[in-house]
């Protein structure tokens, strides 16, 4: 897991989805993937710092999380 965000770290992303392909190949039940990319990343940090852009990818990440 992220340490910062608290979801899967991109280790565990690769590992699950090279599972779900396996999965498809037996049973081709389609699924999607979802990349999202945060803009502006840097114009946060200049402007509010590091805690901030900490605290966007979190909040992106929580809003993103499927449990």
């Amino acid at each position: 897991m992220d340490t910062l965000t608290g979801v899967l770290n991109h280790a565990m992303i690769q590992a699950h989805l090279r599972e779900q392909l396996s999965l498809f190949a037996v049973y081709p039940v389609p699924f999607a993937v979802l990349s999202i990319a945060i803009d502006d990343l840097a114009k946060l940090r200049e402007r509010f710092g590091q805690a901030a852009v900490d605290a966007a990818t979190r909040v992106v990440a929580q809003t993103m999380r499927m449990d």
